[in-house]
């Protein structure tokens, strides 16, 4: 049974209460005994809400009524001075109890076979012998780091107290390694690596992430100067991301709409208009230019050369992901049902085009994980079993034909046949990217109420 109760009926309570809080009204649902649910009304805006992380004690204004796990929250009523206080910790439903225990057990097989000794980074690839092998200077790339970032993240979502200073140890010594004085983070530890505005986009979505997770401003500190670097591949004309610096001859499906959501992440974080702008604005261009019918996006928009105004490339699972991320962050932030209407067209599509009648998804797993979080990301704001069963009978496939006996995992999800023997290598993408499914599945948190 829910009951709903007014703001100053809840204020009146000094019972220690449990809940989630959702965007775009907001709501914060509590649960005590039987439940409560509380819906802030329009004029919830004339109260200060503030939040502290329970140790320091220290409390600041949110700016953003997005309140993190953990976290403790007070209504602060002006009429009386008053105060009450919440603590938010928002329990996953559970959409298939072995996920979770899966996602640890790939995020265990990384540590001990890919963790660099005596650092906090990761070598690129690995043999079943040990020997590692790949990458730059003995590490991995920025975009296989960027991916084991948000496996790190569903950990220390799990255990923010216990894992929260290992995490912010990753991200210093990746902005020591791989940040250029010229903005961004490199492709490599090398000194004249390439940088690549895709790279850098998935970086602002793991930082942000971090950042709703453990409330360390460090996080978005450097969310927001990676995305300036992603913004500064935008062509002049205004739209469309190019995908590296060093390559300005087309247009990348990639950078825009990972650079779209990480512009939506942003603007979910801080509220800053011009970041709602910039999103809209990168998913509009790609909409008109590199969009098909059926909702999949060419990989590239040629800007020179014989094909010159020209999309081309083949539609990868990870870039009508990333659209799909990108619209349901902007439903959730500005309650658009526009976008909550693309964002079904879109997981509607994905899951024609890519996932096969026996389940299994056919594409790379650094390319089809994005699918899985895109669906996860709708089935929270829009809980219909039409979103999750896909992505969590996906991954139950995955573990049954493409775990190797010592838990290992290559690159493809659902081709090549079962992975009977033993790999002789293995990737930290590869890896991370298996880890992280499992967990975000695992972590599926249903919206307070159905979208309309």
């Amino acid at each position: 049974m829910r009951y709903s109760y007014s703001l100053a009926t809840l204020l009146l309570s000094t019972v220690l209460l449990q809940g989630q809080v959702t965007l775009p009204n907001p709501t914060l649902t509590l649960a005590d005994g039987e439940g409560y649910t509380l819906t802030l009304p329009a004029a919830a805006g004339n109260r200060a809400i503030y939040t502290c992380d329970g140790a320091s004690w220290t409390w600041v204004p949110a700016a953003n009524p997005f309140f993190r796990n953990g976290k403790w929250i007070a209504y602060l009523p002006p009429m009386d001075g008053s105060s009450r206080f919440y603590r938010v910790s928002t329990n996953p439903v559970i959409i298939d109890s072995s996920l979770l225990t899966w996602g640890h057990e790939v995020a265990d097989q990384i540590e001990k076979t890919l963790r660099v000794k005596n650092s906090n980074l990761y070598s690129e690839a690995v043999t079943k012998t040990g020997t590692r092998f790949g990458g730059d200077s003995s590490r991995a790339y920025i975009w296989p780091v960027s991916t084991q970032f948000r496996t790190l993240n569903s950990l220390t979502s799990i255990n923010p107290d216990a894992r929260s200073e290992a995490l912010r140890a990753f991200a210093d010594e990746v902005l020591l390694k791989y940040w250029s004085a010229s903005g961004g983070y490199r492709s490599g530890l090398s000194a004249n690596s390439d940088r690549f505005y895709d790279d850098n986009a998935h970086m602002v979505v793991a930082l942000c992430e971090a950042w709703l997770i453990t409330g360390d401003d460090a996080y978005l500190e450097r969310a927001e100067a990676t995305q300036q670097f992603v913004m500064s591949g935008e062509a002049p004309a205004g739209g469309g991301i190019y995908f590296a610096t060093n390559q300005k001859s087309e247009l990348d499906a990639g950078s825009t709409l990972q650079g779209a959501r990480a512009a939506a992440l942003l603007y979910k974080c801080t509220g800053k208009a011009a970041y709602l702008t910039d999103a809209r604005r990168q998913l509009d261009w790609a909409a008109t230019h590199i969009q098909q019918d059926n909702g999949a996006y060419y990989q590239w928009y040629w800007v020179t050369g014989a094909k010159a105004n020209q999309a081309d490339g083949s539609p990868l699972v990870n870039a009508i992901s990333f659209a799909l991320s990108a619209r349901v962050l902007l439903y959730e932030t500005t309650g658009d049902l526009a976008e909550l209407t693309e964002a079904r067209r879109l997981a509607e599509a994905a899951i024609a085009k890519y996932i096969d009648p026996d389940t299994k998804i056919r594409d790379e797993g650094y390319w089809a994980y994005e699918l899985i979080e895109g669906l996860a990301n709708l089935y929270e704001i829009d809980p219909q079993s039409r979103w999750i069963v896909p992505a969590r009978d996906a991954l139950l496939w995955l573990h049954a034909h493409k775990r190797d006996p010592n838990g290992n995992y290559a690159s493809l999800w659902g081709r090549d046949g079962d992975q009977t023997v033993a790999l002789s290598q293995w990737t930290l993408n590869d890896m991370a990217a298996v880890a992280r499914a499992y967990l975000r599945v695992g972590l599926v948190r249903i919206a307070d109420e159905p979208a309309p």
